[in-house]
């Protein structure tokens, strides 16, 4: 729930910029391979470009991380282990042997920074980020977040720099991007009046009653 408070950074966007570079560079050397072989000698143009293509791709690939999340998040402390709460226990094998595993610590999710407001459990797992919030409809219909982007659709996919492979045949797993995609954002207040819409249709047209299963 406090995560949904938080305004939209664009943390999302900046993890693209190492892929980008990387394609840019990979383009560049591209262009200065096709320059080199057609003027059949290394003139200024190759020369200056085969640098700034291998500048681009070295830096872009070498770029592994780049800062995400919020500043009121931990992120050096995501995980809060229950010190204990690990276990020997017998477990069975595909043959049916019974053999001695391990289970590990149990962990809760320490990102997330609890205030006065906070409902928690008995391990400290923020539940809540106010009493008045216990299901996703309290989220998305009592709280003033209208204009604020909930939901997103692409409609222009990732375009890739190593779609085709060395050998000329199309690459199954592109990952370098060219041209990042680009989403568009439903805002909270267009979620509300497209639930609320279907909503009605389902009780006061169809009939539907509450607890009642439907399939769509």
């Amino acid at each position: 729930a406090n995560l949904a408070q938080e305004p939209y950074t664009g943390c999302r966007d900046m993890a693209n910029l190492p892929h980008v570079v990387a394609g840019a560079g990979a383009v560049t050397l591209g262009a200065v391979s096709a320059l080199y072989y057609r003027e059949g000698k290394a003139s200024p143009a190759v020369v200056s470009g085969g640098f700034l293509g291998a500048a681009l791709l070295a830096v872009g690939l070498a770029r592994r991380h780049l800062p995400r999340g919020k500043g009121s998040l931990d992120l050096q402390h995501q995980t809060e282990f229950q010190a204990g709460s690990g276990e020997w226990v017998d477990e069975k094998t595909e043959e049916g042997k019974v053999v001695r595993v391990y289970r590990g610590e149990k962990g809760r999710l320490a990102l997330l920074s609890p205030n006065d407001s906070s409902v928690m459990d008995a391990t400290g797992l923020i539940l809540s980020s106010d009493g008045s919030i216990c299901t996703t409809y309290d989220l998305v219909f009592g709280q003033a977040h209208d204009s604020r982007p909930a939901l997103g659709r692409c409609v222009q996919p990732h375009v890739y720099a190593d779609t085709v492979l060395p050998d000329g045949s199309p690459n199954p797993k592109p990952v370098v991007v060219k041209t990042p995609g680009k989403w568009k954002m439903l805002t909270y207040g267009e979620v509300k009046a497209q639930v609320r819409a279907f909503g009605t249709e389902l009780r006061r047209v169809h009939g539907i009653q509450p607890r009642e299963k439907i399939a769509i």
